[in-house]
This record gives structure tokens, C-alpha cells and sequence, in this order.
């Protein structure tokens, strides 16, 4: 029974080349999330900046991060 193939299944040994295309894909994933989470830490950094410069109040710093939530959500939008 070992001797099986399933049509469109390899699993993957040890070693093999899928599973070192596996590891680089999950190295990718995770620095791209590193990447991403640099981006909104400077984004959040830059709209602090932005309200505590302004003088912004209380409103007007909660209207800012809406539009920044909407331009984020509109950015992920274009990328489906």
C-alpha cells in the first residue's frame, strides 16, 4: 500500500524540494508581515505627529483616522 499515488497529492519528505519551497514561503509570509506592521507603526507615528503639530482636537484627530482607516481599506481593496 505504500506503493499508492493519489492524483494531485505529494506529500512532501524531509529535505525534498517542496518542502524547502514550503520554509521560503513561510520566511516570505512572515516578513512581509514584519514589513507591513513597519508600514502602519510609521503611518500611526506620522499621524501623531500630524494631530499633536495641528493641535487637532479630539474630533478632528478621530476624523483623521477614519480617512486614514478608509485610504488603508481602499488600498486593500485595489490589491484583490
Amino acid at each position: 500500500m505504500s506503493n499508492v499515488i493519489f492524483m494531485g497529492l505529494d506529500p512532501a519528505k524531509q529535505g525534498s524540494n517542496i518542502s524547502q519551497v514550503a520554509v521560503l514561503l513561510d520566511h516570505a509570509r512572515l516578513d512581509e508581515r514584519k514589513n507591513q506592521a513597519d508600514l502602519a507603526a510609521a503611518r500611526l507615528v506620522r499621524l501623531a505627529a500630524h494631530i499633536s503639530k495641528n493641535g487637532l482636537t479630539a474630533i478632528e484627530a478621530v476624523e483623521l483616522l477614519r480617512q486614514e482607516a478608509e485610504a488603508i481599506e481602499h488600498q486593500a481593496q485595489e490589491l484583490h
